[in-house]
Formats: structure tokens, C-alpha cells, sequence
């Protein structure tokens, strides 16, 4: 059985040393050092819910929380997907069947 966290209690878990709303950096930081472009592209798609005042984007932890939460789950899935491919195909890793 799988374990399930709500975002409350991510955020009570995840990124404690941070305020509740970061700037660019601490984001980049919180995202294991990722690219100011990558950075920039994530908020400016949606990816990341943000809030843009001027020029600077203000960026709620629990956003950034979402979007790990989501992309993990997204990684999974697809995990699941080629273990059921594999196993149609007869050609499955031993210890996934």
C-alpha cells in the first residue's frame, strides 16, 4: 500500500527553511540547483504557480510542492506503463512480474 501525503503535510516535511513565498534563486535552489532558464521557463508555462509583480516573480512553496508532488506521480505512472508493456511483451525484468 502506498503512503500518501497531503500538501500540508509536505509542506510541513518539505522545505522548512523556507518562507512561505521565495524569490527566483530560492526556488532554483529548492529544485536541487536547476537553471535560471529552466527556472524562468517552469513559471512562465504555469508548471510552478507564481505570482509576477513588476518584473519579479514571487513564488508560493506550496507551489513548488504541487509541482514535485506532480511530476513525481507523472514519473510513476509512466514507470507503471512500461512494466505493463513489457509484461504484454513476454518480456518483463525478473522481480516485476
Amino acid at each position: 500500500m502506498r503512503n500518501t501525503v497531503s500538501l500540508q503535510q509536505g509542506c510541513a516535511m518539505m522545505f522548512r527553511n523556507y518562507p512561505d513565498v521565495v524569490d527566483v534563486p530560492a526556488m532554483r535552489e529548492m529544485l536541487g540547483g536547476i537553471g535560471r532558464r529552466a527556472a524562468y521557463a517552469l513559471l512562465k508555462s504555469g508548471e510552478i504557480e507564481s505570482v509576477k509583480i513588476g518584473r519579479i516573480y514571487r513564488i508560493p512553496k506550496l507551489g513548488i510542492i504541487a509541482y514535485l508532488c506532480n511530476s513525481s506521480r507523472a514519473a510513476e505512472e509512466e514507470q507503471n506503463r512500461k512494466i505493463n508493456r513489457a509484461k504484454s511483451r513476454g518480456n518483463c525484468p525478473n522481480g516485476l512480474e
